[in-house]
């Protein structure tokens, strides 16, 4: 929303759904566009590295700059969105999380993704390779991370996905994941057990 807001996609971006902050219909729409991966709505499920394509390098260098970070032209729009490429100081990280991300995001923290272990203490953030946070805290579920969204994913990408934060899977069928326990964006810590359903493809 936020994006549509302030003009980087339009309506010609999102197949004709308005998705400013009041357009709750559009918004349910856009929902079941992700689930069924239909249209703007795959894209969306793709995550940042598709919806980087859309937003374009020229959009990022523009937003990057306002926040005080210069990056290279010669980067790609993918690699900037991942963070490829270019170091930025912590202190403008916090500030451009703190004026563009809502507080009800903080409850995510610690975040763990690949080998990093993202941490917000004394209004600030840490950073930690995850061996040296497992050493350090001997617990093996101290490692929180959140759960993905794997419906209508192949159940090959879905397992991808999920053994990076666990070796606890369960598998029943194959194809499409059409359920998964835990469900989407639930806050998980360690080695959770995972379960998901799938079936064959059409």
């Amino acid at each position: 929303m936020e994006l549509y807001e302030k003009g980087i996609i339009t309506k010609k971006d999102t197949d004709g759904l308005s998705l400013g902050w009041d357009d709750a219909d559009d918004q349910i729409e856009l929902i079941h566009r992700t689930a069924m991966r239909e249209g703007f709505g795959n894209l969306v499920a793709e995550g940042m590295y598709s919806m980087a394509k859309i937003i374009g390098k020229k959009q990022l260098i523009s937003f990057f700059k306002k926040e005080g970070v210069a990056l290279r032209e010669e980067l790609d729009p993918q690699d900037v969105i991942l963070g490829k490429g270019y170091v930025i100081e912590k202190s403008i990280i916090l500030s451009m999380y703190n004026r563009n991300v809502p507080k009800d995001y903080n409850s995510l923290f610690p975040y763990t993704i690949h080998t990093t272990e993202i941490r917000m203490a004394n209004n600030s953030f840490e950073f930690r390779h995850v061996p040296d946070a497992v050493k350090a805290h001997p617990d093996s579920n101290y490692n929180a991370w959140v759960m993905p969204s794997l419906v209508n994913l192949p159940m090959k990408t879905a397992l991808e996905k999920l053994a990076i934060h666990t070796s606890k899977i369960k598998i029943h069928g194959s194809g499409l994941v059409v359920e998964q326990q835990p469900k989407a964006f639930e806050k998980m810590k360690g080695e959770t057990e995972c379960v998901i359903h799938g079936r064959p493809y059409r």
